[in-house]
């Protein structure tokens, strides 16, 4: 059997046990710590290019690069790649994960038949807005500590604690 390998790095022994019994074996990656996998040389082929996202090398790949991505890759790939310019990538990300449309194809399918880009941009930046909220009311209600160590009691923290519903002041 042929076996490809999206956006993770398996263990060198998972990977010796795999190309030992693969056809073949393809990685298409984007971490920098995938490169050990050019130590394997033609026991595996590889697609590492650290400026695409795993998305994206995979859609091209499987498009032969001459179909123009859906909005999607490249809106979960600037998240990923933490390319935080694609102002609506960010609120769109929020509301797949979210309402769990990464959880499976199906989740994933019935999103886009369900809600258009525009859609998911105005119910991640709810989300947004809402998430930017709760955090900064619990970090107004936190209160600095200093905690010991049970081991050694030469070791200490400063931590902010909260109750999670605020400290009453009065």
């Amino acid at each position: 059997k042929d076996v490809i390998f999206v956006d993770i790095v398996p263990e060198e022994a998972e990977m010796m046990a795999v190309l030992e019994t693969a056809a073949s074996v393809l990685v298409l990656d984007h971490h920098k710590s995938s490169e050990y996998y050019l130590k394997f040389g033609p026991a595996a082929s590889t697609i590492i290019d650290l400026e695409r996202s795993a998305a994206q090398i995979t859609w091209d790949f499987v498009k032969g690069g001459n179909v123009s991505r859906p909005w999607f890759i490249d809106h979960i790939a600037a998240r990923d790649l933490w390319k935080l310019d694609v102002e609506e990538a960010k609120y769109t990300t929020r509301a797949m994960c979210d309402f769990g449309f990464y959880d499976s194809i199906e989740t994933f399918d019935k999103m886009l038949s369900e809600y258009s880009m525009t859609d998911l941009i105005t119910i991640g930046h709810v989300l947004s807005v809402a998430a930017n909220r709760q955090f900064e009311f619990y970090k107004s209600s936190a209160e600095l500590m200093r905690m010991k160590s049970l081991k050694d009691n030469d070791v200490s923290w400063i931590v902010r604690i909260t109750s999670g519903g605020g400290v009453d002041k009065s």
